[in-house]
């Protein structure tokens, strides 16, 4: 009897002990993370010293300087522009790509936006297409954050698929234009180069143009003010069009 009653009490004093351990151990690595945070422990995301949060500052690229655009172009614009034929240079224009010094935030385009600019896009590396009159050109470049501003040229809005690496025949495009472009004098000046007008679109976002048009103008189609980019038409070919509904939205044919 002895042996019954004094083994049952060992085990629980062993369960209190062990407790106990555990309750320590919390209390220790409680104090333990009040102290980093008091003591603003870098190593921590979001800890406060001083009464302010750190914020993360993002390493700006290495090849920050350099402009990238869909059609495959680029250039350094530390070195200057690259080299554009006449016929697909602009000597005057109210669309610009804004450069930026490093990393970009949102509230540049509210200063941009702030002086009357109209920002459209973003343009990596670090900038912006822009489009300004030339008092708030002369504004924006002034900005500390502005390392360069220079026109968005009519070569720039070609794209640098292969059809046209030779400009000449009857062919179907794809134009697209500003958001705020007078699309109705657009289809005007596209049948005066004898376009053959498919379609048009216009929603919030963007103009849409399909026609057919001798290749030979594309350079005058891209010195439209009003048109951001020209490429190649294809027909529809629907892909991934008969499979099965695996993930749920929440929203019917979503």
């Amino acid at each position: 009897k002895p042996n019954r009653v004094t083994q049952p009490r060992t085990e629980t004093a062993g369960i209190r002990s062990e407790k106990g351990v555990d309750m320590r151990k919390m209390i220790i690595l409680i104090l333990g993370l009040f102290t980093a945070l008091a003591s603003g422990y870098e190593g921590l995301y979001g800890v406060t010293r001083g009464g302010t949060i750190h914020q993360f500052t993002p390493c700006p690229y290495a090849d920050a300087a350099w402009i990238y655009l869909s059609n495959g172009m680029k250039f350094d614009i530390r070195r200057g522009e690259p080299k554009i034929v006449d016929n697909l240079l602009a000597k005057e224009s109210d669309y610009y790509i804004v450069n930026c010094a490093g990393s970009v935030y949102p509230e540049y385009v509210r200063m941009f936006e702030s002086t009357g600019a109209k920002v459209y896009s973003y343009i990596p590396n670090y900038s912006f297409l822009v489009k300004m009159n030339e008092i708030i050109k002369n504004e924006i470049s002034n900005l500390d954050f502005v390392d360069w501003v220079g026109f968005y040229q009519p070569a720039y809005k070609i794209s640098g698929q292969r059809e046209f690496e030779v400009l000449q025949g009857m062919q179907k495009v794809t134009i697209l234009l500003y958001p705020d472009a007078q699309l109705d004098e657009v289809v005007v000046l596209l049948e005066k180069m004898g376009a053959k007008i498919d379609d048009i679109a216009q929603t919030k976002w963007d103009g849409l143009i399909n026609c057919a048009i001798d290749f030979s103008y594309i350079p005058e189609v891209a010195k439209i003010e009003d048109v951001n980019w020209i490429e190649p038409w294809h027909p529809l070919d629907l892909h991934n069009n008969n499979v099965q509904w695996i993930l749920q939205t929440a929203s019917s044919g979503n």
